[in-house]
């Protein structure tokens, strides 16, 4: 088979995406449950952040850099080059978000209250810094680091299980969700030393190329931050106007919403893209009667979450357990999200990218910038009276303008074809 090698990757990063959604809708509801809104809600935020500024150290590379590595994967001398650079300018990177975050914990006394958990979970961005899945990426080894992230989530998340008993053990919470990635981030240091992946010598820091390198990857960086920027950031928003209480019903209805959703469209998205593509240079029709196929299939399966959570968020909330009672309106204003979410990235991911130009990029680029700045415009606007209801709104309308956009731009291309 001509691409054999390609479809085994991407049914390991179709396994590895399905890790790591239904591990979190596994360990997500217990402490949901054990430590209480107000504990979960110190969680909750402070995961929220680091997400973010593990965006910041990412900053691209694993597509730059990637795309690098693949290049020179045979040249030694280029790949050490390669390698010390991208690792100086993540290390860069890392300090910016130190520096940041401790500002946060310890200078802005609304965020005060979450300082541990802040400090602890920053280990989560500290191993995103060295966990090399862009080396791992370049040199076509996706299935072994595939492995890697995987024996780690199963090694330490089911801990959880065992040592959290109560509200009052939600530092060693944050320690074992950090755990989790300091230990993969082990686990890739070593891999990459016993196979030889690594440099052949040591490369002191060459500023220049460290600049050059983030000034290429500074245009995927701004993509992949307006992307978040309306889910992280709205929970460092809502983390100043309101009490961890309603961060922690708020990010409680958000996780589960999100992670059922992704579980399902991120596999399907990672398994056709390439598909897609390969059918548009040449088998346009066959490409169409895919989409159909896959816009059919999501939407309907959506659509039955979309009911479930609108009808069934408040029986959801009541398993739970008291901290969570009425959450039906959190659900029922998120409860239209998984259908943008899967109408909307089909139209970008399986459309505008697998099938379009460069043109059809920017479209795609640009309907999360402006997303973003709607988002950050409604944030303040609904946050500070709304409160969790407020953030709620913000999410879901700015997931509903992302689809329609995204949609729109589809629509135009598939006509055009």
């Amino acid at each position: 088979m001509r691409y054999k090698r390609e479809l085994q990757d991407t049914l390991w990063l179709i396994a590895l995406q399905g890790l790591n959604y239904v591990m979190p809708l596994l360990v997500w509801p217990y402490l949901m449950v054990v430590l209480g809104a107000e504990k979960f809600g110190y969680i909750g935020f402070a995961t929220a952040v680091c997400q973010y500024l593990m965006i910041v150290v990412d900053f691209g590379f694993n597509f730059t850099a990637t795309k690098d590595v693949a290049l020179h994967k045979d040249d030694k001398n280029a790949l050490t080059k390669i390698f010390w650079t991208t690792l100086y300018a993540k290390g860069f990177l890392l300090l910016i978000c130190m520096v940041l975050l401790l500002f946060l914990a310890f200078c802005v006394p609304a965020y005060m209250p979450y300082r541990w958990t802040l400090l602890i979970l920053f280990g989560m961005v500290v191993a995103n810094t060295f966990s090399f899945v862009w080396l791992f990426q370049g040199l076509g080894e996706i299935r072994q680091i595939s492995i890697v992230n995987a024996i780690a989530k199963i090694l330490i998340l089911p801990l959880t299980f065992v040592l959290i008993k109560d509200s009052q053990q939600y530092l060693l919470a944050a320690v074992l969700l950090s755990t989790t990635y300091l230990f993969g981030m082990l686990l890739s240091v070593i891999w990459v030393h016993i196979k030889g992946f690594g440099p052949s010598f040591f490369m002191k820091p060459i500023w220049a190329d460290v600049t050059g390198s983030l000034r290429s990857s500074f245009p995927i960086f701004l993509s992949g931050a307006a992307i978040n920027v309306y889910v992280a950031l709205l929970v460092v928003v809502l983390g100043y106007y309101a009490s961890p209480v309603e961060v922690g019903r708020y990010t409680a209805v958000e996780k589960l919403v999100r992670s059922v959703c992704y579980l399902f469209f991120v596999p399907m998205s990672q398994a056709f893209f390439p598909k897609i593509a390969t059918l548009a240079k040449g088998q346009t029709g066959d490409a169409r009667k895919l989409l159909k196929l896959i816009y059919f299939a999501l939407g309907g399966l959506m659509s039955v979450l979309f009911v479930v959570l609108l009808f069934g968020g408040g029986w959801i909330g009541t398993l739970l357990g008291r901290d969570y009672m009425g959450l039906h309106t959190l659900f029922g204003i998120m409860s239209p999200i998984p259908l943008f979410v899967a109408m909307g990235g089909i139209s970008g991911q399986l459309v505008l990218l697998a099938m379009g130009d460069e043109n059809d990029k920017k479209h795609y680029r640009n309907v999360y910038l402006y997303a973003s700045v709607i988002a950050i415009c409604m944030m303040f606007l609904f946050v500070p009276q709304g409160k969790e209801a407020g953030a709620a709104c913000c999410l879901c309308a700015t997931e509903g303008f992302v689809c329609i956009a995204l949609c729109f731009y589809a629509y135009k291309l598939l006509r055009k074809e």
